[in-house]
């Protein structure tokens, strides 16, 4: 350990969505600030772990700089081979502790975000952690900090401490975890009544399970680990000049869609914005809090809103026939079957747009522009249109080859940038088979390359149900769903610049 942090297991790959400018933009603006710029920013990463969201954002953004930071010298590593193959010239990683880094050697930043290490470190080194975001800060610029939270956590520290009580003492981190979660199972299968009266305990366990000890030895084995309100969270965010803007997901900025229908009316009597957001998490039992604070609390503006809303495209991540018209939210399954919400989701899965490019269009004009804004905004809410980039560079083709070119696993995700939308889209393995071939392999060499992929690494493929265990039938399933994936999902893969248009 260091500093009481575990260092010698790697956490799990990952990427996090949140983190992306695109996203954090659009919390600042529709509470009304004006964001930071889109393009050619600063961007800092604390406790980047291996690297997959930070560099899947170099990869998006080629014409910003970001920074990377993380005490574990594996991740680093990783990450820093994932630049040297990706061509990332604009992200620079730094190994070690953010508190004994030189400021003369880094620049100002537009955003810096911090996912997951607020409190998993000692209380001196959180506060150390928010003063160096607020002290690099450019005036205007975005903290992005995700974090375990109360009240939720609360009922899960029992269960810490049975972990860590079982661990033991011998072996390494993944070692005590592995023998821990071992322990923790049997107590669970056998009915222990802590389990039996709190499911979230069970369920936070079955997760643990399927993620494994290196996500466990994160979770839990650091020797500081202190969930936290929000409302805390927030006073030490104001001690050093950081005022709170808002938070992802974004519908938990509505407060119609983020309580229950009981307490809306008590929300109302609510001016007070973190008590808000308190009640807020006391409703949902809060586990995790994705939190953006700002550098500067002045600033704020009536027009913001709707000036970005009519400057920034809208679009989707999705292809059309996977957009949904109802989402369920914890506390309501929120419909999109008006007339406005119908018409724009069949619209923007095939071409972005603004809202003033909307209000242009003859069908749509009618309902004006205050109309449009407003279905934007719940449309973010339920996350079936995402903010779009207005001038992004050509596809990413080099860094996502380079990620194609990772072997397959089970729990490492494969995640391409995506620069149209300033983040990142996860594949499938099957998928990212789909795409090796259709962009790295000659049309009449591809039957052969299928052949031999499945008979040097076979894929788990169903017909009817039944597993196809033959490798010359595996073969030509696959090709198959190739053909598939050409027709529903590669043209939405081009929009986004995640493979260049000759592969259509």
């Amino acid at each position: 350990m260091s500093h009481g942090y575990v260092t010698d297991v790697a956490y799990t790959r990952q990427f996090c969505p949140h983190l992306a400018p695109t996203l954090l933009r659009s919390v600042a603006a529709l509470a009304g600030f004006a964001p930071p710029p889109d393009d050619a920013f600063d961007y800092c990463e604390v406790g980047c772990g291996p690297g997959d969201t930070i560099a899947t954002l170099a990869a998006a953004y080629p014409r910003a700089r970001f920074v990377g930071i993380d005490l574990n010298d594996e991740h680093v590593a990783f990450a820093r081979g994932l630049a040297v193959r990706g061509g990332l010239g604009n992200l620079r990683l730094v190994g070690g502790d953010f508190e004994t880094l030189d400021d003369a050697a880094l620049p100002r930043f537009d955003y810096v975000s911090v996912h997951g290490l607020l409190t998993w470190i000692a209380p001196e080194k959180r506060k150390a952690l928010v003063a160096f975001a607020a002290r690099r800060l450019k005036p205007g610029g975005l903290f992005h900090v995700a974090y375990n939270t109360l009240p939720g956590w609360a009922a899960l520290e029992p269960m810490r401490r049975l972990l860590l009580d079982a661990a033991g003492t011998e072996g390494t981190t993944a070692e005590r975890a592995r023998r821990a979660l071992e322990a923790a199972r049997a107590l669970a299968d056998r009915g222990a009544m802590y389990f039996v009266t709190n499911p979230a305990a069970r369920d936070m366990l079955d997760a643990m399970v399927r993620h494994g000890a290196p996500y466990v030895a994160h979770e839990y084995f650091h020797q500081h680990w202190n969930p936290m309100y929000v409302a805390d969270v927030a006073r030490e965010m104001a001690a050093e000049g950081l005022a709170y803007v808002g938070q992802l997901p974004s519908y938990r900025n509505v407060p119609e869609l983020a309580l229950p229908p009981k307490l809306v009316e008590a929300a109302a009597r609510t001016s007070d914005r973190i008590a808000l957001e308190q009640l807020v998490d006391f409703a949902a039992n809060e586990f995790f809090r994705g939190d953006v604070y700002r550098a500067g609390s002045d600033g704020r503006a009536g027009a913001t809103a709707a000036q970005y809303l009519d400057a920034t495209p809208f679009g989707t991540l999705l292809d059309a026939d996977r957009v949904q018209c109802e989402v369920k939210l914890p506390h309501h399954a929120l419909r999109l079957d008006g007339e406005l919400e119908v018409a724009l989701l069949e619209r923007l899965p095939r071409r972005a747009a603004s809202a003033r490019e909307l209000a242009e269009v003859p069908a749509l004009e009618r309902f004006g522009a205050n109309r449009l804004r407003a279905a934007l905004v719940r449309l973010m809410a339920a996350e079936q249109v995402v903010p779009m980039r207005v001038s992004p560079e050509g596809p990413a083709t080099l860094y996502n080859h380079a990620i194609l070119e990772l072997p397959l696993a089970e729990k490492s995700p494969v995640v391409l940038a995506a620069p149209a939308a300033g983040t990142g889209v996860q594949v499938s393995a099957l998928q990212a088979v789909c795409l090796r071939l259709l962009t790295w392999i000659e049309p009449a060499d591809r039957a052969a390359w299928l052949r031999a992929y499945v008979e040097r690494q076979p894929l788990r493929l169903h017909v009817g149900g039944a597993p196809v265990e033959d490798h010359g039938e595996q073969a030509r399933v696959l090709a198959q769903e190739v053909e598939k994936f050409r027709a529903n999902r590669l043209p939405k893969l081009v929009e986004l610049g995640v493979v260049a248009p000759q592969s259509a």
